[in-house]
Parts: C-alpha cells; structure tokens; sequence
C-alpha cells in the first residue's frame, strides 16, 4: 500500500486493541496535546489504507498495516460507496461513467481507470468537464483571460510546467471502441487505454452487510471520539462484480 506518513516510533494510540498485520498506517497528535491520558490515533489526513476485521449491524472494526485495530460507529461514518470490477461489455448504455486522464488535445484523453455509475447509483455523481494543470490545479476565467492577453493561466512553480495537462470528466456514455463521454452540446471526449489497459470500476451506495472480513477500504477519519474513529468517508473494494456477489 502507499504509505506517504513518516515512520512514528512512539504510540499510545486510544482505541488499539493488538492484532497481526495489515495494510494503512496511524501517526498520532503531539506529546502535548492528550484525551484520557492516551495520545488520540490518526490516520494520514488524506486518507489510508485499511482492512475489514469484523462487522456488526453496529460495529466495524480497521486494522491498519502495523495490525492495530480501530472500531468504527457504522453511525460515525459519513459518505460510504463500494466498488466492485466490471467488464466493459456489462456496462448498460444508460450509465454515466466518470474519469481523470491525460489530455491529449482534441477531445481525447488516456487513462487506466473508470468509474461507473449505473441505475439509482447515478445519484451519486454529477456531470463535469474540468481541467487540471500542474500539482492538481484547476484553471478559472481569470487565469483564461490572463492566458489569451499574456499566454499564462497560472503561476507555476518550478516542475509543474514539466506535468501533462489533465482532464476529469463525468457524463453519459455515447459510444464505445472508444469509449466516448457526452459533455454536452453534442460534444463527446474519446477514453483511450493507457499502456497497462483501462479497468472499469461499478460505484454504489455502500451497504455495510455487504462488507466481509479481508476487505480492503479507502477511509478518510475526520474526528476520533473516546469510543470510535469517526470517518468522513470511507469506500469499500470487492473483488468480484456486483452480479456475481452472494450477499
């Protein structure tokens, strides 16, 4: 797993019960600041890594890579979806699929994954076109004005002007080989692979009873109480498509 957090050699992290390792990490806050007399766990603000240990009808229970274990308030979590594999022939027509991707000029982008969203899940997402340049800028009406009178969107810093220009995008499929994204005004965006392929991922609500022990979540802790971790959104990944899960 990606662990981007300095190694911390000290921890008297609340909520820890002892277990056997997995994948995340925890750093904790400063010596100075306690709750209970036991410094407060944290996760990478951006988010980490974790695995599914048990689950209730009340209770989740993360453990990390160093095999500590958090229990979660099914309560205390806030945005949760799943994702599950699909092939690309199950995509029905009426899905809205949703990508990032290297621009590569006229109406096309390259990249290795797409998110789908098909039936109710549709809810879940919102059509976009958005451009990205640099370390993950987004151009307004002021950096294009300044860019048609001076040729500059944005300031860059020193390396950003090396990193390709990205689009993300969300919309209606409108055809396939390539795929294509409607964006509007009978406007669509060709998806072309990258060199490793392109996977498509299927987006739901999540439904915690679908969860199973050994599954791997994405989790994003905004708060941490004497009793839970509180997670602002955690996203759960299955290994099988949705149309083959046994509940």
């Amino acid at each position: 797993m990606d662990v981007r957090m300095r190694p911390i050699a000290w921890m008297l992290p609340l909520l820890v019960l002892p277990a056997l390792a997995a994948s995340g990490q925890v750093v904790v806050q400063p010596p100075s600041q306690f709750m209970s007399g036991m410094q407060t766990p944290k996760f990478p603000p951006s988010g980490d890594w974790a695995e599914v240990v048990t689950v209730t009808s009340k209770w989740i229970v993360l453990q990390n890579e160093k095999g500590q274990q958090f229990p979660v308030s099914i309560e205390a979590i806030g945005e949760f979806v799943m994702r599950w594999p699909i092939p690309a022939g199950a995509i029905t027509p009426g899905a809205v699929v949703e990508t990032t991707g290297i621009d590569l000029g006229t109406n096309q982008i390259r990249t290795d994954h797409v998110d789908v969203f098909e039936g109710a899940a549709r809810r879940l997402v919102q059509p976009i076109y958005q451009q990205i340049i640099g370390y993950g800028r987004t151009p307004t009406s002021f950096d294009y004005q300044n860019y048609n009178l001076y040729g500059v969107r944005i300031p860059l810093l020193p390396g950003e002007d090396q990193m390709p220009n990205r689009l993300h995008i969300a919309g209606p499929i409108v055809g396939v080989d390539p795929m294509r994204i409607g964006t509007g005004g009978n406007n669509a965006v060709a998806v072309l692979p990258s060199a490793g392929g392109l996977f498509f991922s299927q987006v739901t609500p999540g439904t915690f009873s679908f969860l199973r022990p050994g599954d791997l979540v994405y989790v994003i802790p905004s708060d941490v109480t004497v009793k839970t971790l509180v997670l602002g959104q955690m996203v759960g990944y299955k290994s099988v498509p949705l149309s083959q899960f046994v509940p």
